[in-house]
C-alpha cells in the first residue's frame, strides 16, 4: 500500500499518522467544483473552448498543500499508470478533478503520469474541497463576467 509520508490522523490531518492511498481514498468524495467550473473561454468558429483556467493562478497554493503518497504498490501502480483520472475518481469521486492530480504532480499529458516516481503528490479532500471553493469565490466575478461576455 502506498503511504502518504507526512504522519497524519484519519482526518488526513493530523501529522502523528502516516496513511496509505486506501485510506486517501476513504476520505469521501468530491464532485461539485471541476475544469469547467473554472475555465475561461472563448469562442472560435462557432465553438465554445476553455482557453485557461483560474486555477493556473494558484498552482503554487495548491502544490504546497499537497500530501506525498508513497510506498505504491505493484497494484496501484498498474491500476493508475497513465490514469490520473481514475485515481481522481478513487481519491475525490469525479474523474473530472484529474487535471488537479496532473497539476499537483507538475505532468500535463496523462501519457507522462506513468508512476516512475517512488511518490505521487495529492491534496486531501478536506483541503481540495476549500481551496476550489475559495478559488471559485475570489474568481467568480471574472468568471461570470467571462460567460456573460460569451452570450453577447
Amino acid at each position: 500500500m502506498a503511504v502518504i509520508e507526512e504522519k497524519q490522523t484519519k482526518s488526513t490531518n493530523d501529522p502523528a499518522y502516516t496513511y496509505t492511498l486506501s485510506d486517501f481514498i476513504e476520505t469521501g468524495k468530491q464532485d461539485e467544483l471541476v475544469y469547467a467550473s473554472f475555465a475561461i473561454q472563448r469562442i472560435a468558429d462557432t465553438i465554445t473552448f476553455a482557453d485557461q483556467s483560474v486555477i493556473d493562478f494558484y498552482i503554487k497554493e495548491l502544490r504546497n498543500s499537497c500530501k506525498k503518497v508513497t510506498g505504491l504498490t505493484s497494484e496501484e501502480i498498474s491500476r493508475y499508470k497513465y490514469r490520473p483520472d481514475l485515481l481522481a475518481f478513487d481519491v475525490y469521486g469525479s474523474v473530472q478533478l484529474d487535471f488537479l492530480v496532473l497539476l499537483c504532480n507538475g505532468i500535463i499529458d496523462p501519457k507522462d503520469f506513468n508512476l516512475k516516481k517512488s511518490y505521487i503528490m495529492l491534496p486531501t479532500k478536506d483541503y481540495l474541497g476549500s481551496i476550489l471553493s475559495a478559488i471559485f469565490n475570489s474568481e467568480y466575478e471574472w468568471i461570470e463576467k467571462n460567460r456573460n461576455s460569451l452570450k453577447e
